[in-house]
């Protein structure tokens, strides 16, 4: 009786070791279409043009129809424009750092990416830092494709 419930025990832990490793393993895949990956980080030179040539209507012209309705974007992309010190000479990495996929229920096949463009200088010695959230759907009617989020950070305040 005493091996039997040893046994038992043991079947117990193993089954319950297995079933916690399957949960945390499930919820951690990093899956991504590569295509739609490279479409997201794309934009990245489109925006780095944008701001180069200080194009406010090109910067605009990058968000999502849903973003373009509903705030001013025009106002935020000459306030963008005028924050940047300088003529940018150089940028560093442009990297994925964040991916969720079917983020809508009515979307399947929806993809969003946060991307990074680190290391921006401008012939003013000044460092930027640019942050975009880019949501792309294997349905081009939706109204959420392209650039929903873009943040700039002045490096030298975030070292201060």
């Amino acid at each position: 009786m005493m091996y039997l419930e040893r046994y038992c025990r043991k079947l117990v832990g193993v089954f319950m070791l297995n079933l916690l490793l399957a949960l945390l393993t499930s919820g951690c895949t990093y899956k991504t279409d590569k295509a739609m990956e490279d479409q997201a980080k794309a934009k990245a030179e489109s925006i780095m043009e944008c701001i180069e040539n200080k194009n406010p209507d090109g910067l605009v012209s990058l968000f999502s129809e849903y973003t373009m309705h509903s705030c001013n974007l025009q106002a935020e992309a000459d306030e963008l424009l005028g924050f940047v010190h300088g003529n940018i000479v150089s940028y560093g990495n442009v990297s994925v750092t964040y991916y969720q996929e079917n983020i809508r229920k009515d979307d399947s096949g929806a993809e969003q990416y946060e991307i990074r463009i680190d290391d921006i200088k401008t012939d003013t010695s000044e460092q930027y830092e640019i942050v975009y959230d880019y949501y792309i759907s294997q349905n081009p009617e939706n109204d959420h494709n392209g650039i929903n989020m873009l943040r700039i950070g002045n490096l030298a305040e975030y070292t201060s």
